[in-house]
């Protein structure tokens, strides 16, 4: 029987993808939602509502830095 390495599976992969993804996802939409509530709280600026979906953006983009550094240490 041949002893597979966890690097090379290919749900590990796909499960990496997919909470990347998820993640990315969820971080833009609360930065999203934290916009609007700002912008409500404001009088109704339109720019809070992008200014707060970039920061999600940004905080996804991290977190996916984050996400891919731990499941490339896991497998080594």
């Amino acid at each position: 029987m041949q002893n597979r390495k966890s690097e090379n599976n290919p749900w590990r992969a796909a499960g990496m993808a997919g909470a990347a993804g998820v993640d990315l996802a969820v971080c833009i939409l609360l930065g999203y939602l934290g916009g609007k509530w700002l912008s409500d709280r404001m009088g109704g600026e339109k720019i809070v509502v992008a200014i707060g979906a970039l920061i999600g953006l940004f905080a996804g983009i991290a977190s996916v830095i984050v996400l891919i550094r731990y499941f490339l240490k896991d497998s080594k």
